[in-house]
């Protein structure tokens, strides 16, 4: 039996009874084992002889999904750590300590939206490279905290082989060098400098995002800049505060040179390298 087959007798299992009914627009199981899968491959990293995986994952969702999973989060999780060793196994990967996946509810997210947090529990080897098994990633992340987010209508509608876009913000990409970037104007670090490349991210509170602000007003997961078919868009990640563009309040929008865009009462503009 595949994997993939396994995993969907293990949403059946749950989608029979307590799922069924309340799940119809809400995230499923199997979109959250399939996306940590997904961290699991995208966070790889390889030494002379092995490849390590993260050993611990933390699964965020929003008010509304978590009150569906509320009862049933731990039985689930530990369905997903199973399933995750399995693949683990199956794909000759090692890891540095047991392997664990949590539920925690974050007010910021909306409805169906999934954010993931991976991490080694131990340092690695020295050895260690983050590189693909196949060849080099370049400029992977260095082992610790990681964060993926995914919104769930995106998720579905992307495939193994979707291209960046706005599908997954921690997708790998063949192009890497800066197209664009953000200048913060007005907060805590006036005159910083957060570069854009053809990969997605995340602007918010929360300290594993790439564009992280120290500000209250701030959503800890706020808004995502994405590259898609040669040109950037902000998307509002359901924020509390919502996001603006020169003074208009959008949900996605393509940006020009110059653009003034608002998460809080930080101001970061857009200009194009």
């Amino acid at each position: 039996m595949g994997f993939f087959t396994r995993l969907e007798k293990l949403s059946e299992k749950y989608i029979e009874g307590f799922f069924k009914s309340r799940f119809a627009e809400h995230v499923q199981p199997a979109e959250i084992a399939k996306l940590l899968l997904r961290e699991m491959r995208d966070r790889k990293t390889v030494s002379v002889s092995r490849v390590y995986v993260p050993n611990q994952y933390t699964v965020f969702l929003g008010t509304e999904d978590w009150k569906t999973i509320d009862a049933v989060h731990q039985t689930l999780a530990a369905e997903l750590q199973k399933f995750l060793r399995e693949k683990a196994k199956d794909k000759g990967y090692e890891m540095v300590g047991e392997i664990r996946v949590d539920f925690q509810l974050d007010e910021d997210l909306h409805l169906g939206t999934i954010s993931v947090e991976s991490s080694f529990s131990e340092e690695l080897p020295e050895d260690t490279a983050s590189k693909e098994a196949e060849g080099d990633r370049g400029d992977e992340p260095s082992p610790g905290e990681y964060t993926l987010i995914a919104d769930r209508e995106r998720f579905l509608r992307g495939g193994p082989e979707a291209p960046v876009q706005d599908t997954l913000t921690r997708l790998p990409s063949l192009v890497r060098a800066p197209k664009a970037m953000l200048v913060q104007k007005i907060g805590g670090t006036e005159g910083a400098k957060f570069p854009l490349g053809t990969r997605g991210v995340i602007i918010g509170r929360r300290r594993s995002n790439d564009v992280c602000l120290a500000d209250k007003n701030v959503s800890r997961v706020h808004a995502s800049i994405d590259f898609v078919e040669g040109r950037y868009y902000v998307t509002d990640l359901g924020s509390t505060n919502g996001t603006y563009v020169n003074g208009s309040r959008i949900v996605k929008k393509r940006l020009e040179e110059g653009d003034l865009i608002r998460v809080g009462t930080t101001i970061l503009e857009f200009k194009v390298v």
